[in-house]
């Protein structure tokens, strides 16, 4: 292998291996420094996939919000693509109490 080849192959498993670092795989969904990124396997705001969306799914997306646990995009209610405040008050508006 030429030494080109080789330096070229080194760089690209260094990248491999630092963009791994920062993803995690967590609840059927991918997110990457804290954005989720991945097609969720749930409904848009059913964060504890329970098929319903209720005041426990507020309080998880919550959690999220503080960084207390890590975000998914079940947590994307207005599919954005990021975890907001403005999820929540969308989910809200959204229950009947």
């Amino acid at each position: 292998m030429k030494k080109e080849d080789r330096d070229t192959l080194i760089l690209a498993l260094m990248i491999i291996v630092l963009f791994a670092g920062f993803v995690t795989l967590i609840n059927n969904s991918i997110t990457i420094s804290g954005n989720a990124v991945a097609k969720p396997n749930c409904s848009l705001g059913d964060v504890n996939n329970d098929k319903s969306i209720d005041p426990k799914d507020l309080a998880i997306i919550e959690k999220m919000l503080f960084g207390e646990i890590p975000k998914t995009l079940c947590a994307d209610a207005d599919g954005n693509g990021q975890i907001t405040q403005a999820d929540i008050e969308l989910l809200r508006s959204r229950m009947i109490i």
